[in-house]
């Protein structure tokens, strides 16, 4: 999902969309060859156009085409197909019969432009600057793609911000006692140009990121107040962020930053549709994964996915929720439930993959952090919501405040 905020000078205002949503599905889908629909009206679209319908476009941005890529399309059932174009990967597409081959530079440029629409009614004039966020492992080509994204949008695009360090910024924002994010130049001093490389480990990197983040607004000495390390937990729909960084007074330093990008509130979805396609095979018979017809098949995965995302949702809150699905596949509606305890089993998986960034973030502190030695623990994203997540969070630092804007 995206959002877009502005900053008045004094604090983060995130504007939200027609729907009243703070944030917005980053789906396009075309419904002809010049014509295509953003955000929620795309979701419902896509029923309809499902062969011209692109989410998790985040995945593909700037990376080289491989057989992995081909390998994620299947596991999340994309209904678009990721091609080669250049050595780039690409998306693959059918508009009124015809195939059609977009960038993922093209798919983020129409979420962008969506946003600076909404931006703009927001404020009532243009929109020509942004500062766009993205992962804090993203390549030097995913940053370069991204950037690129922004001006087909029509921005100048004047920074390619960590997401971690902006989640630490708005939060700094609405935290009077922490004076370093008070300063409006806190923004231009934070990061440094867009131009160093993620963690070793990081899909489609070359090098280990060298130029750690600072920022001294004022440019005077620390202030005589105790340090404080900060862990930010970016767990969000597509990726898996962790940033360390040390605030002492007036001064904000990124020590280590680790992630992964396969690891997401969508990898959970999948799970979740992977149990429930075995378990609508038991109650009707019907094989969704096997069947001969890839619209019909496409449409009920598509159902089925949107279904799982909101069950993941309800289970933040209660401890068992029904799952109701009219016409699922040829007809047939789907009812069945999931206990929060099921649910957990299921996503395992990934929950098993969250350990090893924090460790490895932690490692990469130059002079060596101990877990004890973090201070607080910001969540950001939804998939940070989720109560085994912080259950495991909680047992890795026990103590240890966590915090959430």
């Amino acid at each position: 999902r995206s959002s877009v905020a502005v900053w008045d000078g004094t604090q983060v205002h995130v504007i939200a969309n027609e729907s009243g949503d703070n944030t917005t599905p980053s789906w396009v889908t075309y419904t002809s060859s010049n014509s295509r629909r953003v955000g929620k009206a795309a979701e419902r679209a896509a029923g309809k156009y499902i062969h011209g319908t692109v989410y998790h476009a985040k995945r593909l941005i700037g990376r080289t085409f491989s057989e992995d890529l081909i390998e994620e399309k299947a596991v999340l059932h994309w209904p678009f197909n990721v091609v080669d174009l250049d050595g780039n990967a690409a998306i693959g597409i059918k508009v009124d019969d015809q195939e059609k081959i977009v960038t993922p530079e093209e798919i983020a440029a129409a979420i962008l432009s969506y946003l600076k629409r909404i931006a703009e009614e927001y404020i009532g004039g243009p929109v020509s600057k942004a500062v766009i966020t993205v992962p804090a492992y993203f390549s030097d080509s995913q940053r370069q793609a991204t950037r690129d994204a922004g001006l087909i949008a029509g921005l100048e695009v004047r920074r390619i911000l960590n997401e971690p360090t902006a989640a630490a910024l708005a939060f700094g924002v609405l935290e009077p006692e922490n004076p370093i994010l008070k300063s409006t130049s806190a923004l231009s001093k934070l990061e440094p140009p867009a131009d160093s490389s993620p963690p070793a480990h990081a899909a489609g990197n070359n090098a280990q990121n060298t130029n750690p983040e600072t920022a001294d607004p004022e440019g005077s000495p620390e202030q005589a107040v105790a340090e404080q390390n900060m862990l930010v937990f970016d767990f969000g729909g597509g990726t898996l962020d962790v940033t360390i960084m040390k605030i002492s007074g007036m001064s904000f330093k990124v020590r280590s930053t680790d992630g992964d990008m396969q690891v997401g509130g969508e990898d959970i979805d999948a799970l979740l549709v992977q149990h429930f396609v075995k378990v609508f095979r038991a109650k009707t018979g019907v094989d969704l994964e096997g069947h001969a017809d890839e619209a019909k098949r496409l449409k009920a995965y598509k159902k089925l996915t949107q279904a799982c995302a909101q069950l993941k949702v309800e289970l933040s809150r209660v401890t068992e929720s029904d799952m109701c699905i009219d016409d699922m596949f040829d007809g047939i509606d789907f009812e069945t439930s999931l206990t929060r305890k099921e649910f957990e089993e299921i996503a395992q998986p990934v929950f098993a993959k969250l350990q090893g960034p924090i460790d490895r973030a932690l490692h990469k502190v130059h002079g060596g952090i101990e877990r004890c030695d973090i201070d607080k623990i910001l969540l950001v994203g939804g998939s940070s919501r989720i109560p085994r997540v912080q259950e495991m969070l909680q047992e890795m630092f026990p103590g240890t405040e966590l915090c959430r804007r």
